[in-house]
């Protein structure tokens, strides 16, 4: 019986500790990413770069993996921001292709950067990885009428 517990705990422990940040009060980015990573699992990673309200330097706001939010953004993560073009980058030894795409708003304004992995077991080029890219990127734009809603905190999630 102990043995029972303990197993049980301890699946319960590893649940939580895998399960995305899907609490109530989270910020409309991370519901967005969390949205996004449910419907796409040919993705390895999801996040999204902007600056933060009251911030002067870019930040990761929202990610699949929560470790990676407030952290800074690289400088190669911004070069999109500026050129407005998608850029991918094979990575073989991770199996995964690295794109950078603008983050728009509803009214195409880039407000941001969107950063994804997409699996090699999901794409075998770069051009299909980023046509899955832009996918992505249309339906967060969907769902983000201006930066500032990004940050807001609600009880609903995207698209409600």
């Amino acid at each position: 019986m102990r043995l029972l517990s303990c197993v049980v705990g301890t699946a319960l422990t590893l649940a939580m500790a895998v399960a995305p940040a899907a609490e109530p009060d989270s910020i409309f980015g991370q519901q967005v990413v969390n949205q996004e990573m449910a419907k796409h699992p040919e993705l390895a990673l999801l996040s999204l770069h902007t600056v933060p309200p009251g911030g002067s330097q870019s930040a990761i706001i929202a990610s699949s993996v929560l470790a990676k939010v407030g952290k800074k953004s690289d400088p190669d993560d911004l070069v999109v921001v500026q050129t407005g073009k998608p850029e991918v980058k094979d990575m073989p030894k991770r199996q995964i292709f690295d794109l950078l795409l603008p983050l728009l708003d509803k009214t195409g304004t880039v407000i941001g950067t969107i950063v994804m992995e997409v699996k090699f077991s999901a794409e075998k080029t770069s051009e299909g990885a980023l046509q899955k890219g832009a996918t992505v990127q249309t339906e967060i734009r969907k769902l983000v009428a201006s930066k500032d809603q990004l940050f807001e905190r609600s009880p609903v999630g995207p698209g409600a």
